[in-house]
């Protein structure tokens, strides 16, 4: 707020003057305003420097601020797999544990952490598999249980949707399960 007893002037000056608008509001106050978008990847910061002016005699006096202002960082990527199929092996007989690929993705939003998991199978595939007498497992490897983890990130990994294998969530490693492929689940 400017109380000056004569007349003043305010306006931007450099650097970026053209990224902001320096609006009246009620006298002798000032609103900052966005003159265009910023994008975070590209300037996570933009300063401007607001100066003022006044009229007064024998001598003007000049005062300046420079305002710097955080661009928030939105989450504007979804995460894009370097593969749009994965295929791995596993020899026959191998021990438990043993990895069989792993599943790599990038975000371009700066710094996401990514997490991997594994999703459930489609609807009609598990209405097939409840469908077929399987109690919600197959030949497929999928399983299915009622205790509505799934609903939560990671939640599939939880409730054992994939009961061949595990996938390490902050690596995208798939490994082989350490479950018995023998009596149950």
């Amino acid at each position: 707020m400017l109380n000056d007893s004569g007349p003043e002037s305010v306006g931007l000056g450099a650097p970026n003057r053209n990224n902001f608008i320096l609006a009246p509001g009620a006298p002798g106050i000032y609103s900052l305003r966005t003159a265009r978008m910023f994008d975070f990847e590209v300037e996570p910061t933009v300063s401007t420097k607001v100066v003022c002016h006044d009229f007064g005699r024998p001598q003007q006096l000049t005062s300046a601020r420079v305002i710097v202002v955080r661009v928030l960082d939105v989450n504007e990527f979804q995460p894009e797999f370097s593969r749009r199929v994965y295929i791995g092996r596993v020899p026959e007989n191998a021990p438990a544990g043993i990895e069989v690929l792993t599943t790599t993705a990038t975000d371009r939003d700066r710094g996401a952490a990514l997490h991997y998991f594994f999703a459930p199978p489609p609807p009609q595939q598990q209405q097939q598999q409840m469908g077929s007498g399987t109690s919600g497992s197959s030949s497929s490897g999928w399983s299915r249980s009622n205790s509505g983890a799934g609903d939560e990130p990671g939640g599939a990994d939880k409730i054992g949707v994939n009961k061949y294998f595990v996938m390490e969530p902050e690596t995208g490693i798939i490994r082989t399960s350490q479950v018995s492929t023998t009596g149950g689940t």
